[in-house]
């Protein structure tokens, strides 16, 4: 099993606790509220973009957070998801709000959509892929997918001076960019021995230099960007990017 295929276990807890979203909310109201929806509003209304009527992709979906809210804002909304548990809690989110808005399972390193899109977004998905290899597939399915003049917004992690209290987990192990995690022991995919325990790799954690190098690397460029700060935690980077 792909070392990203965890989450649909973690889906599966959520679902079972009566939560709608990775966040733990249980109004779906309180999805608009997520970070997500509201730095892509303000990177949006600083280019002067409207939503309504473009075809939008949500990449990573979880449970429809960002799809839905481009939904809201009067796009037609496609979400895409590894995890069939995650996929049905997005759509029995939308239930709730009957937008325009469709919901796929799917490995999105091997997505291919028969559609451009004008907006593509990143839902936290990017720190999930690991390794050069996977990362540069990420890119390329953003790529393929997005219209000439089309638009992508990422949420993703990057290091920060202190990352303590992620750290301070004795189930996770950060060697160079990549944490590592014990637990799910169906995941063989690029497992690792520290000290004598196997882990799997479950996050990239890259520095701000580092992944801004990856990007332009990829052919994208950014048009404005922010870093949010989490002491003891890594910090969020935030960015709306373009093809050169």
């Amino acid at each position: 099993m792909k070392y990203y295929q965890m989450h649909e276990q973690v889906y599966k807890g959520l679902k079972d606790q009566g939560f709608i979203s990775w966040d733990k909310e249980k109004n779906p109201e309180d999805l608009w509220s997520h970070q997500i929806n509201q730095k892509l509003k303000t990177f949006l209304d600083e280019q002067s973009i409207n939503l309504k009527k473009l075809n939008t992709l949500d990449l990573g979906t979880g449970s429809g957070t960002c799809a839905l809210f481009c939904a809201k804002e009067g796009a037609i909304s496609t979400g895409v998801d590894i995890s069939n548990t995650a996929i049905d809690m997005a759509r029995a989110n939308n239930a709730h709000f009957k937008f325009d808005a469709e919901f796929l399972t799917a490995d999105i390193l091997n997505l291919k959509l028969d559609k451009k899109f004008d907006l593509i977004t990143d839902s936290s998905l990017l720190h999930c892929i690991v390794g050069a290899d996977d990362r540069g597939m990420f890119y390329e399915v953003i790529k393929s997918h997005l219209a000439a003049s089309g638009l992508v917004f990422i949420h993703t992690m990057v290091s920060s001076n202190d990352m303590s209290l992620l750290l301070d987990n004795d189930y996770l192990h950060l060697e160079g960019e990549v944490l590592y995690s014990l637990g799910i022991t169906d995941i063989n995919d690029g497992r690792m021995l520290f000290e004598g325990k196997s882990y799997f790799p479950h996050r990239s954690i890259l520095s701000l230099d580092n992944l801004l190098s990856e990007i332009e690397t990829a052919g994208l460029e950014v048009i404005s960007s922010t870093v949010i700060s989490n002491i003891g935690d890594p910090d969020n980077f935030i960015a709306l990017l373009r093809k050169f």
